[in-house]
């Protein structure tokens, strides 16, 4: 099992919840044996930062009109391009770059590497993914010639 299946899990968890696909009762159940998992093979850290972060999803409502809330709606916009990217943009900060004052300061390199992943992620987003959403939605399927069905028929 991947090391990031179960932190995945309660995303989804909670994304069942949110889309009346999951009750109530289900979610603090699984989600509780889920944190079970969390706190035996990850340690208390790893427990309490899921559970701060799925109890924050679950029950604050940001309004998108703040400047807070429009952030974090950005944010989410971007974060399958921030999953796709981070790795590459990792590796090059973190095992290329060697300025002596961001290693000196762990907290300022890790600030950098967000800064720097999120305008990655934003550049990406708009250059490449929202372009290829646009053109799957002008992808239609087309009936094959000679087929009286559909375009999963046998051409013959």
């Amino acid at each position: 099992m991947s090391y990031w299946f179960v932190f995945f899990s309660v995303g989804i968890l909670l994304f069942r919840v949110y889309s009346f696909k999951l009750s109530e009762k289900v979610f603090w159940f699984v989600w509780a044996m889920m944190l079970c998992y969390i706190n035996y093979y990850f340690g208390v850290s790893q427990l309490l930062i899921t559970v701060f972060a799925t109890l924050f999803i679950r029950f604050v409502n940001i309004d998108t009109r703040s400047i807070i809330g429009n952030g974090l709606f950005q944010l989410g916009t971007l974060s399958y391009s921030l999953y796709l990217i981070h790795i590459s943009i990792g590796k090059v900060l973190f095992h290329y770059v060697k300025l002596s004052i961001v290693n000196d300061l762990p907290f300022l390199k890790l600030f950098l590497f967000i800064l720097i992943a999120i305008v990655f992620s934003a550049l990406y987003y708009f250059i490449i993914e929202l372009p290829a959403k646009s053109f799957s939605k002008t992808i239609t399927m087309k009936k094959l010639e000679g087929s009286k069905d559909d375009a999963f028929s046998t051409i013959r």
